[in-house]
């Protein structure tokens, strides 16, 4: 049995692990999604053109990428399939796959899903 000391450098170790794993994929999450809602200028890009009396125009070529798979999703998503990793186990990801599709359907999941890739194309 782990004591509350060990419990917690545990989860120390693992949340430092999976930090420094999706930081980067974060970070480039980030800078896409806002440049899919229209912002490419940095603050300071903004302020240098301000002073020079230029205007920071965007021409936003992602738009019409992102309402094609936005419409390939809602006429071809099925549904949510966790697949083992690493030799996981098989059963154990049948089971999560099954549950998952539950949480989903239930919880109208597949439509917020959608409704958030639309709200960005």
């Amino acid at each position: 049995m782990l004591n509350d000391q060990e419990i917690k450098s545990e989860f120390q170790e693992n949340y430092r692990y999976a930090h420094d794993f999706w930081g980067p994929y974060v970070e480039v999450a980030r800078t896409n999604v806002l440049a899919a809602a229209g912002y490419t200028w940095t603050n300071r890009e903004r302020k240098a053109l301000e002073m020079e009396q230029r205007e920071a125009i965007e021409f936003n070529i992602m738009r019409r990428p992102l309402q094609f798979f936005s419409g390939y999703l809602r006429d071809n998503l099925n549904s949510i399939v966790i697949s083992p990793v690493e030799g996981s186990d098989e059963k154990t990801a049948d089971q999560l796959t099954k549950l998952s599709y539950n949480i989903w359907d239930k919880g109208g999941g597949y439509n917020t899903f959608l409704d958030i890739i639309r709200k960005f194309s």
